[in-house]
């Protein structure tokens, strides 16, 4: 059996990042305050300042209580989960659950010169409440997260709703690459050739050469992953001159990953932070791209689409 990760998932700064925001805050208007009052403000400056303060101090402290009680669940949820072999989910001791989809989307909003994230989470029943100790889950899952936290994330998993645990989810990421069909793209123009080629098995594997250049100083292997309407990009390998670049991605992990979370606090980002995983899974549309670099004009682009398909496991 694998070995098996419990991660706590949940969007929002850490305890120490708001205790540091709070007391900087805090000191920043006193010292406003102390300013104000000196130069012999008007009531209503002071007022203003006044209830700023309040209401960024009421915002910490319910962010610090969300994640105090997030704490609790989650000890509760860890002392309560037993193991996973990659397709079934078991307790210490039996639950009161039911078999759900979790899905998350998230995006950047630029409003002006700031921008902000934002993220919408949804919670897909795929059963009736049960009663036992073990739940078969894992079989589709898809994780697309780009570099800025923007994107999408699918998994399987169990909704509680036991007594203190009522509205946890625990989700599951099995350590099962997903398999690809021997696949191989060719591009030539005007003395540039070169070739990619995507090995048949579990994870994505392969080469990239470069045969022969004229205009061309250098080709790169690029994968497109796109889920629930959102995309990445990963950057497989690159060749600069005549040459050949192997690549290896699992687009799993490294091992059974067990996901603690709340809906309302489940985000592509929050993710991404705690499990290391961006791209990977089944569900997502995959496309591969044979990229030769030419300078100062259009680059030689060749894609294809990839079949990604559930590794059997006895």
């Amino acid at each position: 059996m694998q070995g098996l990760r419990i991660v706590p998932v949940l969007h929002g700064s850490s305890i120490a990042t708001l205790v540091a925001v709070g007391a900087f805050a805090f000191i920043l208007l006193l010292f406003v305050f102390a300013s104000i009052f000196a130069a012999g403000a008007p009531l209503p400056a002071v007022a203003f300042i006044l209830v700023f303060g309040l209401l960024l101090g009421l915002i910490i402290i319910h962010e610090l209580v969300v994640h105090r009680r997030f704490e609790r669940l989650y000890s509760r949820a860890v002392e309560l989960i037993a193991g996973f072999d990659g397709s079934v989910l078991r307790f210490s001791r039996s639950v009161a659950a039911r078999r759900v989809l979790i899905a998350s989307s998230g995006w950047w909003v630029s409003t002006g010169r700031s921008r902000s994230y934002r993220f919408e989470a949804r919670v897909e029943p795929l059963g009736e409440v049960t009663v036992g100790d073990s739940f078969r889950v894992g079989g589709s899952w898809g994780v697309v997260v780009d570099k800025d936290g923007s994107g999408a994330v699918v998994l399987e998993g169990v909704l509680l709703e036991e007594p203190g645990l009522d509205g946890v989810v625990i989700a599951v990421v099995p350590a099962v690459p997903p398999v690809f069909r021997y696949t191989r793209l060719d591009a030539v123009d005007e003395g540039d050739a070169g070739f990619l080629e995507v090995a048949s098995g579990e994870g994505l594997r392969g080469r990239l050469v470069l045969v022969s250049r004229s205009r061309a100083r250098g080709a790169r292997a690029e994968l497109l992953a796109s889920l629930e309407g959102r995309s990445a990009r990963l950057v497989l390998c690159r060749v600069h001159g005549t040459g050949e670049a192997r690549f290896e991605e699992r687009l799993a992990p490294g091992e059974h990953l067990v996901v603690v979370s709340i809906p309302r606090r489940f985000s592509p980002m929050a993710f991404a932070e705690a499990t290391g995983l961006r791209v990977g899974g089944v569900l997502p549309a995959y496309r591969v791209r044979l990229v030769l670099d030419i300078p100062f004009a259009r680059d030689i682009v060749v894609e294809r689409e990839l079949q990604a398909s559930a590794a059997s496991r006895a």
